[in-house]
């Protein structure tokens, strides 16, 4: 039998499984069963051996890779992004393999970020405006402070370019 044509899964789920043991009862081959589910004949073997020795079909509790973190370092990681917002994915990863015993890698850190709802750890840049630049922008925002809209009206004086003036105004210190 050629397998070619069979996708490799991760796993089948509960109603699939649940098909084959409702085929494997009805008398069907093993790789008749298989060729409609589209998984190895051993698959559907170990799925019906199963059923009859535990006469059940759910995963085993525990079943699978445990994980690399504890419950402790999750929330450190979290933490320390909540802390430092602008802090990468790499930089949190390299500070807890220095400062706790293990050896976690940058995806398994941004997978504990997205389970709690922290995506893209790549930090936020705010642009460079040069002094030059900055009283160019404040020049503009004067001359057209008092200019019409295109509208036809006139501005109300909390528009965008009396805002843009408040706010260079206010850099312009810095």
């Amino acid at each position: 039998m050629q397998m070619a044509n069979m996708t490799r899964k991760k796993q089948l789920s509960i109603g699939c499984k649940k098909a084959i043991i409702n085929a494997a009862n009805n008398g069907r081959l093993m790789q008749d069963i298989a060729l409609e589910f589209c998984v190895a004949t051993s698959t559907i073997s170990r799925i019906i051996s199963r059923y009859r020795e535990q006469g059940d079909i759910n995963r085993k509790v525990g079943s699978g890779r445990p994980r690399k973190t504890t419950s402790r370092l999750d929330r450190e990681i979290i933490r320390q992004v909540k802390v430092n917002p602008f802090k990468t994915a790499v930089e949190v990863t390299q500070d807890i393999n220095e400062h706790f015993d293990v050896n976690v890698g940058v995806h398994t850190v941004r997978r504990r970020l997205v389970e709690s709802k922290l995506y893209a750890r790549r930090p936020a840049k705010i642009p460079y405006i040069s002094s030059i630049n900055r009283k160019k922008r404040l020049d503009f925002a004067k001359r057209h402070m008092h200019s019409t809209s295109t509208c036809g009206g006139p501005r109300d004086k909390g528009t965008a370019p009396d805002i843009k003036f408040r706010q260079l105004n206010m850099g312009e210190g810095q």
